[in-house]
């Protein structure tokens, strides 16, 4: 049994909406520190790195009113989960201004360091909070949206990859997606009138060392089981009445079908059930 998915619908359409934004670079110091911070249109999201580690830190709010711009560093991206572990107190409005001063505060220690920030032009893109063991990860889309990987070692650029899709502010993940022990990435290309997703997936090519788009990754809305090494796709359609289940394995290289199920609408107990997989052709 499935229940109706009806009250994502709004949500995500919206939730598109909003990230479909600008992002504004800033470089300078924090205390001694070199930076590079990404500001995406609003005071509530940032992205930056310390130049010498080449780490994303994501910075958000707490969404409480305080004097000035605060938001609330976290390496781990786990908002409300955890205590964050530094604050960052802004006396401009991001992305609103040349410069950007401010107070960097460790919340254990209370140490305290100047910030001092001023607007550039970065061709490379904005930040992203994803990250690969030894690589950092800038995306563009002022013409067209293309992926830049850096080394976190030397901020030398390892590939550029120029994919499509709607851009949104942060929107590259990492993961291993073929299940081969090679970190891959994926970003997202399009929305669709309902819950159903689709991403562009790129994957590691040992031998040339090399990200390459899988065009067997192509199925909406996936998820994947590094247990079971299974990848499955969840397609609804018929204004969420229907909704098709495909578990899907490598093989060779190939995906292949191992499960299907299809869910109808059943107005009687008011959820999805399971149907024949009839159904769902």
């Amino acid at each position: 049994m499935m229940k109706t998915p009806y009250k994502y619908w709004v949500f995500f359409i919206l939730n598109l909406q909003i990230f479909q934004v600008h992002a504004d670079e800033y470089r300078g110091m924090i205390g001694t520190y070199p930076i590079h911070l990404s500001t995406f249109d609003n005071d509530g999201y940032a992205v930056y790195i310390y130049d010498t580690q080449g780490v994303p830190i994501v910075l958000s709010s707490d969404g409480k009113t305080e004097e000035g711009i605060v938001l609330y560093e976290d390496l781990d991206w786990k908002p409300l989960k955890k205590p964050a572990r530094a604050k960052l107190t802004f006396s401009q409005k991001l992305g609103q201004s040349d410069l950007l001063t401010g107070i960097w505060e460790n919340l254990n220690s209370y140490q305290q360091l100047p910030i001092h920030l001023n607007r550039y032009d970065e061709p490379a893109g904005a930040l992203q909070s994803a990250v690969f063991k030894k690589a950092y990860i800038r995306k563009s889309c002022s013409e067209d949206k293309v992926v830049r990987l850096f080394s976190k070692q030397s901020n030398a650029l390892i590939q550029t990859i120029q994919t499509e899709g709607v851009c949104l502010s942060d929107e590259v993940e990492v993961d291993d997606y073929n299940f081969d022990g090679y970190e891959d990435f994926s970003v997202f290309n399009e929305g669709f009138a309902g819950p159903n997703t689709n991403r562009n997936y790129y994957l590691f090519n040992p031998k040339t060392q090399q990200y390459e788009y899988s065009d067997e990754l192509t199925d909406v809305t996936l998820s994947f089981d590094s247990k079971t090494k299974t990848v499955t796709s969840t397609n609804q359609c018929c204004a969420g009445s229907q909704v098709l289940v495909l578990r899907l394995q490598w093989v060779k290289q190939h995906l292949k079908p191992i499960a299907k199920q299809c869910y109808k609408w059943n107005d009687k107990y008011q959820e999805l059930r399971r149907v024949a997989n009839t159904a769902c052709d």
